[in-house]
């Protein structure tokens, strides 16, 4: 209960007394009241009420009872003057409330900004546009006293020449370009000086913009990465230094290869046996595929995978010459851009070379002309198709390729169970052998 004064009710005729009383859960008041009737002996209630419900009472003793219609007027005005009193106590006190929650935010915000700036290793510090530094971590301390042999007071100097010994802004700077765009800049610098070691920095600027938009402070954070980039480049030098190793190991294979060839062909004449000769120029041909495979990674871009159109190209035209057909023979290439993974190059350019091998031998006795076609897609996108057909004779009737004592037969079979793939042949117009694989093998 809330005892009011004379002073409160001195401009009230009449009334002696005045109680205000106010529920602890009440709203804030407004200028609406009501006279009730007496409730006693010379005693009347007003009410002040809320937007939403009732608010309190006051209670007005007269000091004589026929002073009712001279105060009934200036009651008015008195609830009034207390409604809008109270209900600006209660605002002040709700703006005190509000000020006291945000100044313990900023005080919370301000203590972790403070924790995180001094406690990070990063050099960290503010700048102003004109590259003044305001403040600087103890890191950033740490850093300069670390680099330039000696202590120096930071705050006041400008960046470029405190932390770089520069007289102008960095070129390099992310914070000239925050400043400009007023967006945040992240770069990759070095930082080398006379004498000094080189240094690489993740170097990071975020703008600090006031109302208007303009960038008044500039947050730098720099994280020393030399350790970091000197071992990218270890890796680096080891990972070129490996593709020379490996390509030189293809090359010697390659040539090793060709040597081996040489020898067969200084030999060839020697072989009267026809089969012998056929023996001979079979493993010839199976030679000269695997050393185009090791040829071609060499020379290509990437050590995992060889550019497979080329590749057959490659093949099929030492195979022409080596079987010495004239151009009623043609062979066409259809193949996609399918570089084929390391993994399966030389068992698929075996395969190739055993087909095509027997269309050219096989398919066209006594001078017939034809076609041969190798055809090499992607059915869907995890299967790689190859095909090899031709429009000859066929295969035998009774020929079949689970039991057959064909050597290159047998060979194409080990092969495509060597790739996990699967192969389909048929002879009806020709012949046509298909095989599929995955690519988990062909990339």
């Amino acid at each position: 209960m809330l005892e009011l004064g004379a002073a409160a009710i001195e401009n009230i005729p009449g009334v002696s007394q005045c109680r205000f009383m106010r529920p602890e859960s009440a709203d804030t008041a407004v200028a609406e009241h009501a006279v009730d009737a007496e409730i006693g002996p010379n005693e009347y209630m007003v009410n002040l009420r809320t937007q939403s419900a009732h608010y309190g009472q006051a209670r007005l003793t007269l000091s004589d009872s026929t002073a009712f219609d001279g105060f009934h007027a200036a009651v008015h005005n008195f609830c009034t003057t207390l409604a809008i009193r109270i209900e600006n106590l209660d605002y002040q006190q709700h703006l005190e409330e509000r000020v006291r929650q945000q100044t313990e935010d900023l005080r919370l915000s301000r203590a972790f900004f403070r924790s995180v700036f001094e406690e990070s290793g990063d050099v960290l510090c503010v700048i102003d546009p004109e590259f003044t530094i305001l403040q600087a971590n103890p890191a950033t301390y740490q850093a300069v006293l670390k680099h330039s042999g000696q202590g120096q007071e930071l705050e006041g100097a400008k960046c470029y020449t405190a932390l770089h010994g520069r007289s102008s802004p960095c070129s390099f700077c992310g914070s000239l370009d925050a400043i400009r765009n007023g967006e945040v800049r992240q770069k990759i610098v070095s930082t080398p000086g006379d004498g000094i070691e080189e240094r690489w920095f993740d170097m990071s600027a975020f703008p600090v913009t006031n109302n208007d938009g303009e960038v008044v402070r500039i947050i730098e954070a720099w994280r020393d990465i030399t350790e970091l980039k000197q071992l990218q480049d270890r890796l680096s030098q080891v990972a070129a230094d490996r593709e020379v190793l490996l390509r030189e190991i293809h090359h010697r294979v390659k040539n090793n290869l060709n040597s081996v060839i040489s020898l067969l062909r200084l030999q060839f004449d020697d072989f009267e046996n026809a089969d012998v000769q056929n023996a001979v120029t079979a493993s010839i041909n199976r030679i000269q595929s695997t050393a185009i495979v090791h040829e071609y990674l060499y020379k290509s871009s990437s050590l995992s995978s060889i550019d497979f159109p080329e590749f057959v190209t490659r093949v099929v035209r030492e195979l022409r010459v080596t079987h010495n057909h004239s151009d009623l023979v043609e062979v066409l290439i259809d193949i996609d851009k399918l570089p084929v993974h390391i993994d399966a190059a030389v068992p698929v350019s075996l395969i190739i070379t055993e087909l095509v091998t027997n269309s050219l031998k096989y398919a066209f006795p006594d001078g017939r002309s034809g076609t041969v076609c190798v055809k090499g897609f992607m059915p869907d996108a995890t299967t790689v198709e190859l095909a090899v057909d031709d429009d000859g004779i066929g295969l035998p009737e009774a020929f079949d390729i689970s039991t057959t004592d064909s050597l290159g037969m047998q060979l194409v079979q080990a092969l495509v169970a060597q790739i996990d793939g699967t192969m389909k042949l048929t002879s009806h117009n020709g012949t046509h052998f298909s095989m599929r694989f995955s690519t988990n093998i062909a990339t």
